[in-house]
C-alpha cells in the first residue's frame, strides 16, 4: 500500500474512473486524446476506439473521458463483457450493468411503446428495452441536450420552412404542455427569433 502512495502511476494495470475508486492514480499526458475523443462521444451516436492491446484504451476511457462527460452531464457507463464467463446473454449483461450504475442517482422509468420481446437472444432485444427506458435525474426533470450540430441545424431549417408555411403557429415543445424533461431544452425560447 505505501508503494501505491509513494507511486501514482498506474503502470501496467488498467487506470480506474475516480468516481469508482478509493484511491484514484495520476492520469496525465492525454489532454488532447481526452478532448477530442469527448467531443466525439457527444456529437455521435456511435464511436468506436480500437487500437492494439496495451496502449491505454481503458485508461483513456475509465480516467479521462469518462470524468469529461460527467462534467458535461452525461452519464457515462463501463460495460466489458466475456461472454463465455457470463452467466447472461449479451443483451442482459448489458442492461444489468447499465442498472446497476444509474440507479445511485436516477430514477429507471419504463414507457410502453413498444412490445418487449419475451426473448433475450431476440435482434431487437436491446433496441426494445432503450426505447422503454427513460433515466430520469432525482430532480425528475434533468435531461441532457444531446443534440449535436448537424441535428440543431437541420432543425432550425426544418422549422424556418414551417414558420414560413404557417406564419401564425407559434413554436412549442411536448414539455410545455406535460409534466417532461425532454425536449431538455426550451423550444420557444430558443427558436423566439423564428
Amino acid at each position: 500500500m505505501s508503494a501505491l502512495k509513494s507511486n501514482p502511476w498506474a503502470g501496467l494495470s488498467s487506470y480506474q474512473d475516480p468516481k469508482y475508486t478509493d484511491n484514484p492514480l495520476k492520469f496525465s499526458g492525454r489532454e488532447d486524446d481526452i478532448y477530442d475523443l469527448t467531443r466525439m462521444v457527444m456529437n455521435n451516436i456511435f464511436v468506436t476506439l480500437y487500437g492494439k492491446s496495451g496502449i491505454g484504451k481503458t485508461s483513456l476511457l475509465n480516467a479521462g473521458v469518462f470524468p469529461s462527460l460527467r462534467d458535461a452531464g452525461f452519464l457515462p457507463v463501463s460495460v466489458r463483457l466475456n461472454i463465455e464467463a457470463a452467466d447472461c446473454s449479451f443483451q442482459q449483461c448489458i442492461i444489468t450493468r447499465l442498472e446497476n450504475l444509474v440507479r445511485e442517482g436516477v430514477t429507471i422509468k419504463t414507457v410502453n411503446i413498444v412490445e418487449m420481446p419475451s426473448d433475450e437472444s431476440a435482434q431487437d432485444y436491446l433496441w426494445a428495452y432503450f426505447a422503454r427506458t427513460r433515466f430520469i435525474a432525482k430532480d425528475g426533470k434533468t435531461a441532457k441536450d444531446t443534440r449535436t450540430d448537424a441535428q440543431k441545424k437541420s432543425l432550425l431549417s426544418l422549422l424556418r420552412n414551417l414558420k414560413m408555411k404557417y406564419p401564425q403557429a407559434s413554436i412549442h415543445s411536448h414539455k410545455d404542455y406535460a409534466n417532461k424533461a425532454c425536449p431538455s431544452f426550451d423550444a420557444t425560447k430558443e427558436y423566439s427569433s423564428i
